[in-house]
């Protein structure tokens, strides 16, 4: 079961300015409709090491699937993104 469990993480995508191209999936998430969970996680930004509390989105992908990630607006204007990914794939 633990194979199982770690299969699923959330993994540091990124950050930038607000609007600045950033890619998931090789889509600019700024590009996108947003489509909120409700849900949170709580990350640590990389380079400060202070936790964050991440809002969880979903975008539609054109296969008809969702891309799965969080963000956080560190400071005004300057996000920082995880992706929810399969370790398996």
């Amino acid at each position: 079961m633990k194979a199982y469990v770690d299969r699923f993480a959330w993994e540091y995508l990124g950050d930038c300015p607000e609007g600045q191209l950033l890619l998931i999936n090789g889509k600019n998430i700024w590009d996108q409709k947003w489509i909120s969970t409700n849900g949170k996680i709580i990350e640590e930004d990389p380079l400060y090491h202070q936790e964050h509390s991440f809002s969880i989105y979903i975008i539609n992908n054109d296969d008809g699937t969702e891309i799965k990630f969080a963000a956080c607006e560190y400071s005004n204007c300057y996000w920082g993104f995880y992706e929810y990914v399969d370790r398996s794939k």
